[in-house]
């Protein structure tokens, strides 16, 4: 079953629901599931970037099974486009049963947990150097100078963005010193980060 929501008309809600008989197959109901989500994305023409949601509403007998069938189909709604995943612990057709709020938290706690543990773990390092308020708006040119050429925001400071991380230099709003924070796949490349915008901070002042 597949329906567009009249509260986000942007996206998309694919709702598969599963059967509701404790005596069906383990297998019946999982490829009940499956059939469901698959009608769903063949029910809309593709539109970047879609907007999709998934629910469950599963038994807890199928919750181990269902925790994998959910995780791996998050990854491929976000390789299809998807800016948005909202998991479910109950039926939003008409006429459903009302699920106790501690039953719903149960069925979707473990899907969370595994969606956050399969997200991308990045390191954060932080540095600061003192620059004198008559020197500020200086420094911040000098760095403009010294990046051109590479890939820079300067939305907030002066962001440089590399392939494995990116590196924030900005000034404090309240101290007479500007601050690094740099972030990578490593801490070691962290720290690498950091302290190359330190160094270019030292070098924006210096003139």
């Amino acid at each position: 079953m597949s329906r567009r929501r009249a509260d986000r008309p942007a996206g998309y809600d694919l709702v598969p629901e599963a059967s509701t008989d404790p005596g069906a197959p383990v297998l019946a109901q999982i490829a009940q599931v499956l059939l469901s989500v698959l009608e769903g994305l063949r029910a809309y023409p593709p539109e970047p970037p879609p907007a999709l949601t998934l629910q469950r509403n599963l038994l807890p007998a199928l919750v181990p099974l269902a925790v994998a069938a959910a995780v791996a189909r998050a990854r491929r709604m976000v390789a299809e486009g998807a800016d948005l995943l909202d998991v479910g612990g109950a039926s939003s057709r008409p006429g459903h049963a009302p699920v106790p709020a501690a039953e719903e938290a149960a069925r979707i706690a473990p899907v969370i947990a595994a969606l956050a543990a399969a997200l991308p773990q990045y390191s954060l390092k932080k540095e600061a150097v003192p620059v004198p308020v008559e020197r500020r708006e200086a420094t911040l040119e000098g760095l403009v100078r010294l990046v051109k050429g590479r890939k820079v925001e300067t939305i907030d400071g002066v962001k440089i963005h590399e392939a494995d991380g990116w590196v924030l230099v900005r000034p404090a709003g309240t101290e007479t010193l500007f601050r690094v924070y740099a972030e990578a796949k490593t801490p070691e490349r962290a720290q690498a980060l950091a302290a190359e915008g330190a160094e270019l901070v030292r070098r924006a002042v210096k003139g």
